[in-house]
């Protein structure tokens, strides 16, 4: 923990007092940040050679017996090794800064733009480094949000497209839509008109084929019509009377015309009532 204090004022002692203790603080502050660096390379070397030993644990009994903990231990190694690597100004910026500050920028997962800035002189104190990890850390996780937030808003534009492009390439779908024929109402008036024709002979054909059932029922009607008896030979359509209307109709309508069946049909019933 590091604290706050006054500074001593030496101009209040005798001049002999004052630079002797003057000398004292310096040797003080010698000791003090030659400290970490000198007890780190102590630990470090032993390591190393307990390490060639094989040691199988000796190192860390070794310094538990001397009353230091693992976790100190190996802060002062790190300090250590961060030394050998600084020089000049730099190094001498290092050694003069508090030990926790030490601390952090020996670290493996210190950020290197602030341990720049300290090994510089714009940080010295613990407080302040950590005030701005925080901020750097901040300012990260909010680039990370919006870096996510851009890759999602990739992915869908890229997603958008392909769809947009499967889209295209797809053959429009055909829908049919049912057209009536130009001549569609001819042809329904024709229908019609046949339907009408068709039910006219259906109901000829019936009511000439229930007269002469009944004329034949009788004793007298067993006659049989000849060319002697007319001059035309009416057996084919006496034949066809005796097969369903329907059938009737069908075969004569497409053969003689509406008034040449009225005819013959007349011709028939007459000759027909004369027996």
């Amino acid at each position: 923990m590091e604290y706050s204090v006054d500074e001593f004022q030496y101009d209040s002692l005798p001049q002999k007092l004052s630079e002797s203790i003057i000398e004292k603080e310096n040797i003080l502050n010698g000791i003090k940040h030659r400290y970490a660096k000198e007890v780190g390379k102590v630990f470090y070397e032993a390591q190393q050679e307990f390490s060639d030993y094989n040691n199988g644990g000796l190192f860390k009994k070794w310094y538990s017996s001397l009353g230091f903990k693992q976790r100190n231990v190996y802060n002062y190694i790190q300090i250590y090794n961060e030394v050998q690597q600084l020089h000049g100004d730099q190094l001498e910026t290092f050694e003069e800064l508090p030990k926790r500050l030490q601390l952090e920028v020996s670290k493996p997962s210190h950020i290197p733009e602030l341990k720049e800035k300290v090994l510089d002189g714009d940080i010295k104190t613990h407080k302040e480094y950590k005030e701005l990890e925080r901020q750097l850390k901040q300012r990260d996780e909010q680039n990370a949000q919006l870096q996510s937030q851009v890759e999602q808003a990739q992915r869908s534009e890229e997603i958008a497209k392909k769809q947009l492009e499967d889209a295209e390439s797809r053959e429009p779908e055909v829908i049919e839509k049912y057209m009536e024929p130009e001549d569609y109402q001819s042809i329904k008036n024709m229908n019609e008109h046949l339907e009408s024709e068709r039910e006219y002979y259906k109901k000829l054909a019936d009511d000439f084929r229930n007269e002469v059932k009944d004329m034949m029922d009788q004793p007298s009607n067993a006659a049989t019509f000849t060319k002697e008896n007319d001059n035309e030979d009416y057996t084919p359509i006496l034949l066809k009377i005796l097969e369903p209307s329907e059938l009737f109709i069908q075969n004569y309508k497409n053969h003689i015309s509406e008034q040449e069946v009225i005819n013959k049909l007349e011709k028939i019933i007459k000759k027909l009532k004369e027996q």
